[in-house]
């Protein structure tokens, strides 16, 4: 499936209206709001019931969650609910209260009521509810962490953006839209709030609202005044630079994009989503209305597909009322395509009749409604619908749910079929009122159909009859405001199991827990599950010959050796099975000691060393074989980080085995790495196992999870971070860290051969986890903190006094200093790629962390590190450092640079000139010692990188005038900016006629200086002209500072008001225009062409100077010059009314001759002749539009074939109607009168 994930979905629950009280339903089902007496028993369903329990740790008095009235079978929660409380424990699924509310969001949900909504960010943590008025966003699950501890976290307060007017009756709420954004490359969230009219508000960090709560990022989509939004998706893509990507959709099916970006500063962009090919349809439809007959179906949800090839990143599936739409979602700035729209409302109600014929010939009407959508994935669509039914016409309307798996043919036109209809069970006491949202956590098999009162679960595997109901007691005063779900786990694929977060207005946030891996199993046991339903290895099954592919390999791993094995394993070339499937199920036995030949009698630290020889010589057996390249790059990345996680381990069990010979007063800070492994199975309520201390079961059977150590032990240090012996304390957390990453890298640096990977998938490995680069980074700043104040202390005592505890404190300051330097080393190796890969670049999320080289290196520098500092950014060549390093530290600094440039070179010498150019720094560039001593390579540099702001100003001193006009001439020409363009151009004149003063007068420099006096008069009169006219226009109108599409809009009504009804294609190529012109921007000959002739008539334009530019201007080549010219021409006969200038009745010679002196044409050929360009002149006939398709793309490179294509339309609209003027008009008679 593809690695994008949808985050959240803003605004849970709505169309409440529309839906009514169920109808009876009969099933395996577990009303759990009524008595438990009535529902449970021993000859039942095979559901088992749990006594809740209790844990008496100290926590904060919580509200117990009101759930089934439990009297008669189990003791009633009388008492305040303790963290991880247990509410619910079936055979298959696990209810537990997993954090509390706020007291600021308890105040929220008690008077804002039935108006608040919430929603939840497994992924970062976070939770946030929200009223008309105000946001609350917390870090829930450092709720969770913390609950022993009496705090609770930081709760952060937004105001939500407004529309002045609340929208009532067309649409259910005014409530804004939120969703939590994943940080791009930070530690904590943003925040992204949307009205109903599509008036965006972003925080890029939460924390802003203690500082700077209106530093956000504001944006509008403009929508007509009776659309609103009705769907907002956030998805976070792990493989694209868009990073976070938010879908909105409205009411009248106009669709934006919304992608937050991360480039210096945080910014908002949105494009529109076209739905017809084109691109005036998106326009109308946002300004006037969408006029085709889909116009008024809302949009209801959206989800992802599958990942596409090429310049297209995945499937956009859109949901309405009634159609299934189908997009291909590009990569900015690319275009989205339309691909197709199916009435799939009509596809679902036939399927829906005919699965039970005679319930529904038995009902007066049948209102279908689709819901909710997700993409599973086997590639399949899931489909949540109500059928409201009426039995007769005086009975009140029942409602069934059903889940409706559609399979797709993906033609040119998507065509869909239905694959399952499935009836979801529920008590018939129970109701939704309102419309409720599908769940498939990571692409199903778990389903979670969630509404305010309950959760229905449930699971899309054939031969499971699994439907269970969760329902809350006081549904009036407790409902479910908002839900999230747990991904794979950060460091490893976790247990077989789907785990639901959902939030409630009263309880708080509770985890629910299915295991679908149980259900997956029996239903394969009696053989009625397909493979499809499920990842067969997820499952723990393996087919008949990828299990003798697997017997192979374990003989080979743990047979191979022994003497008394007389068989020669061996994979021959043509056995069947999946072996890719058989070794990552044999490396993950050996990862968790699950395997049945691992010796468990063994010492341990020879078991970890046995544990990794195994997994090496599995990946070593496979390549004796020859069928090592058989293996995908995802297999052996997955194979090379087991190892990865066991060599780790070994070391820092070696680590803590050693630590145990330590003193006993210290017990507490050698021991530092057991307290992390007993917080991590008290975390996740593990029990020790009998005979088995939790150490050496934490490095048995959780060796996956050795990355949560490190989180764990940087947690400790903080928890006791004003202990009398910190330094001690901070030594041993760093020695753990070290410990476990450089038995991890020399793995690594051993084994990479082995596995024969020169590249890695979109799989980054346990340690480069953006979790693990943010320990590293505030470990390091601690130690610093720490070294620093202990050197202040020491600094402050008698010197005289110093005695061996002195002395020891001194010690300790120079370990901790040694310390940073390899914490340092490994940061460094941790956030590059480990293999160089040209794939892996950019991929990963840590790679931002390398922009902090500098900043961590400064680190070394404020505690005496400088010449480690140095040597850490020269092993990485991290140059830029390096320079700045250098440069910023006067101690031996040419010394530094010049040994530096001597060992890389140009590589090093083009960052340092790089470097002093952007500081502006132009006299140490020129007159520092390795400017005399490297001048060649300053010379080399300046040749190929031609800074003018350096050479001109050479050329001057050395009063070499011409060189200088000669240079500012031609880098002007590659300059993009109008401003710099017409500075540059003046200085080349003032410099030639400095040369001419000087009797350097020559032919060539009279013609340099005709051709920048040509230039500058275009530039004035033309350039600046068209910026000046749009800026003049925005002022007017009170638009100066309005958002660039008002501003765009704007021009275009006052500028191109034409083209934009009839000449799509023109208008998208204008309005690309505006912005370049409005920031300055300088755009070429042929784009001012089009700028100028493409306004409305009413629009004076000079064509003879843009004719003359053309003519002098020799950029273009010949076929494009004709092109333009001909262009020129064709739009100079039409913007002049000849159907006016025709209709000579009552006019005598001399006013005919009158009339046609007043034309724009015979101005323009008046100015052509008296300057001799008769030859550019172009008759009627000879103007028509006949450029070949492979010349406009040449020009229009960034265009997509269909865009071309639409362009050609609108110039044969210009050919008709120059065809028309000729043939009715008598244009060919003007012009020879006016010739």
């Amino acid at each position: 499936m593809f690695t994008a994930s949808r985050q959240q979905r803003s605004r849970l629950f709505r169309d409440a209206s529309n839906i009514s009280s169920t109808s009876s339903q009969q099933g395996s089902i577990i009303p759990l709001s009524r008595s438990a007496s009535e529902h449970f028993s021993s000859d039942g369903d095979g559901s088992s019931f749990s006594e809740i329990r209790h844990e008496e740790v100290g926590t904060p008095p919580l509200r117990p969650p009101y759930f089934p009235d439990l009297s008669g079978f189990v003791r009633e929660l009388d008492t305040p609910t303790p963290a991880n409380a247990l509410y619910l424990k079936y055979e298959k699924h696990i209810v537990e209260h997993f954090a509390a509310l706020p007291s600021e969001v308890e105040v929220l949900l008690r008077d804002a009521g039935e108006q608040c909504q919430g929603s939840i960010n497994c992924s970062v943590g976070y939770a946030a509810v929200w009223s008309l008025t105000d946001c609350y966003v917390w870090d829930y699950k450092k709720d969770h962490e913390k609950q022993f501890q009496r705090r609770m976290p930081t709760c952060y307060k937004f105001p939500m953006p407004t529309d002045g007017v609340r929208t009532r009756g067309a649409f259910d709420s005014a409530t804004p839209f939120v969703c939590i954004v994943p940080p791009i490359d930070g530690v904590t969230p943003g925040l992204l709030a949307c009205s109903l009219k599509g008036n965006f508000r972003y925080w890029d960090d939460v924390s802003l609202a203690l500082t700077d709560i209106e530093r956000y990022k504001s944006l509008d989509l403009y929508l007509h005044e009776d659309d609103c939004v009705t769907c907002l998706d956030c998805y976070e893509f792990s493989s694209s630079k868009d990073g976070n990507v938010i879908i909105v959709g409205t009411a009248k099916l106009n669709l934006s994009r919304i992608i937050v970006r991360k480039e210096g500063t945080s910014t908002l962009e949105s494009s529109v989503l076209p739905r017809n090919p084109g691109y005036i349809n998106p326009l109308l439809s946002s300004v006037f209305g969408r006029a085709d007959k889909h116009a008024n179906f809302r949009v209801v949800a959206t989800t992802l597909g599958r990942k596409l090839e090429r310049k297209y990143l995945c499937e956009l599936f859109v949901l309405t009322e009634k159609t299934l739409e189908l997009y291909a979602l590009a990569p900015a700035p690319r275009p989205h395509k339309f691909i197709s729209t199916s009435d799939i409302h009509d596809l679902i109600a036939s399927e829906i009749r005919e699965s039970d014929p005679k319930l529904f010939e038995a009902i007066s009407s049948l209102d279908l409604k689709l819901l909710d959508i997700e993409y599973s994935k086997n590639g399949e669509l899931v489909i949540l619908v109500s059928s409201s039914v009426r039995w007769n016409e005086m009975d009140d309307d029942d409602c069934l749910y059903s889940l409706v798996t559609i399979g797709m043919d993906r033609s040119e036109n998507a065509q869909y079929r239905v694959v399952e209809s499935r009836r979801l069970k529920f008590p018939s006491s129970f109701s939704l009122s309102a419309k409720p949202r599908l769940v498939l956590p990571n692409g199903g098999p778990s389903v979670f159909v969630i509404s305010p009162e309950a959760v229905i679960i449930t699971a899309l595997v054939k031969g499971a009859d699994y439907n269970e109901t969760m329902t809350m007691r006081d549904s009036r005063r407790d409902k479910l405001v908002g839900y999230g779900y747990e991904k794979n786990d950060v460091f490893g694929r976790g247990e077989r199991e789907s785990v639901l977060h959902v939030l409630t207005s009263r309880t708080g946030v509770m985890s629910c827990r299915l295991r679908i891996g149980d259900i997956v199993n029996e239903a394969m046991q009696r053989g009625e599950a397909d493979e499809q339903d499920v990842e067969i290895k997820q499952a723990g099954f393996l087919s008949e010959l990828t299990q003798d592919l697997k017997i192979m390999l374990e003989r080979a791993v743990f047979y191979h050796n022994q003497e008394h094995n007389p068989l020669q394993p061996y994979l021959s070339a043509d056995q069947g099975g999946d072996l890719n499937l058989a070794a990552l199920e044999l490396s993950e036995e050996i990862l968790d000691t699950s395997s049945k030949y691992l010796d468990d009698s063994i010492d341990l630290k020879y078991q970890l060393n046995d544990r990794l020889i195994k997994m090496t010589r599995m990946v070593e057996f496979i390549g004796s074989c020859g069928r090592l390249n058989q293996l995908t790059t995802a297999t052996l990345t997955r194979l090379f980080w087991n190892g990865d996680k066991i060599a780790c381990a070994k070391g820092l069990w070696d680590y803590q085995n050693n630590s145990y010979a330590k003193p006993e007063a210290n017990r507490f800070n050698v021991n530092l790495l057991e307290h992390a492994i007993k917080a991590y199975f008290h975390d996740r309520n593990i029990e020790a196992q009998a005979n088995e201390d939790l150490s050496r079961q934490f490095y048995k059977y959780h060796v996956r999870d050795v990355g949560n150590l490190f989180v764990y032990v940087e947690q400790l240090v903080a928890k006791f971070s004003d202990s009398e012996d910190k330094a001690t304390l901070m030594y041993q957390a760093n020695s753990i860290l070290l410990t476990g990453f450089r038995e991890a890298f020399e793995y690594r640096k051993s084994t990479k051969k082995v596995y024969g990977l020169t590249e890695t998938d979109d799989t980054e490995a346990w340690s480069s986890k953006a979790e693990i680069a943010i320990i590293l980074r505030r470990q390091l700043e601690s130690t610093e903190a720490l070294v620093l104040d202990i050197s202040e202390r020491l600094n402050q005592l008698n010197q005289n006094h110093a005695d061996d505890a002195f002395e020891q404190e001194y010690e300790k300051i120079n370990t901790l200093k040694d310390q940073m330097v390899d914490l340092a080393d490994v940061f460094f190796g941790i956030t590059l790629d480990q293999f160089s890969s040209p794939n892996n670049k950019g991929k990963l999320p840590t790679r931002a962390y390398r922009d902090g080289f500098t900043s961590i290196l400064k680190l070394l520098v404020t505690v005496g590190k400088e010449d480690s500092a140095l040597r850490l950014a020269e092993t990485y060549e991290d140059f830029r450092t390096l320079v700045e390093l250098s440069l910023l530290y006067e101690k031996d600094t040419n010394a530094h640079i010049n040994s530096y440039i001597n060992k890389f070179g140009q590589r090093f010498a083009y960052v340092l000139y790089d470097c002093l150019l952007e500081q502006g720094k132009l006299q140490e560039l020129l007159n520092r010692p390795h400017a005399q001593e490297h001048k060649q390579l300053l010379q080399q540099y300046l040749n190929e990188r031609k800074p003018t702001q350096i050479s001109w100003l050479h050329d001057i001193y050395c009063e070499d005038y011409k060189t200088t006009a000669e240079k500012l001439y031609y880098d002007a020409l590659s300059e993009q900016q109008v401003h710099k363009t017409k500075t540059m151009l003046s200085i080349s004149k003032l410099s030639i006629l400095a040369s001419i003063e000087s009797k350097v007068d020559s032919r060539e420099i009279r013609n340099l200086l005709r051709e920048v006096e040509c230039r500058l008069d275009f530039l004035n009169c033309t350039a600046q002209n068209i910026q000046k006219n749009f800026t003049e226009l925005l002022s007017k109108g009170g638009m100066a500072s309005a958002d660039l599409n008002a501003q765009i809009d704007a021009i275009m009504r006052h500028y191109a008001n034409e083209i934009s009804e009839s000449k799509p294609a023109f208008a998208k190529l204008y309005m690309s225009f505006i912005p370049k012109v409005l920031c300055g921007q300088l755009l070429s000959i042929e784009d001012y062409v089009d700028c100028l002739t493409l306004q409305d008539k009413q629009h004076e334009v000079d064509f003879a100077r843009l004719i003359r530019n053309v003519a002098k201007f020799e950029e273009l080549p010949k076929d494009r010059a004709r092109s333009t010219v001909q262009s020129l021409w064709r739009r100079l006969y039409l913007h002049d009314r000849w159907e006016e200038i025709s209709d000579t009745n009552k006019m005598s010679d001399e006013d005919i001759g009158q009339t046609l002196r007043q034309t724009t044409f015979y101005r323009t050929v008046s100015l052509l002749k008296e300057e001799g360009l008769n030859e550019w002149f172009y008759s009627p006939n000879d103007a028509y539009f006949s450029s070949p398709l492979e010349e406009l793309q040449r020009r229009f490179s960034n265009r997509t074939e269909e865009e071309l294509h639409e362009l050609v339309a609108d110039y044969k609209q210009e050919n008709e109607a120059l065809k028309r003027y000729i043939d009715e008009f008598n244009l060919l008679t003007y012009v020879n009168e006016t010739l």
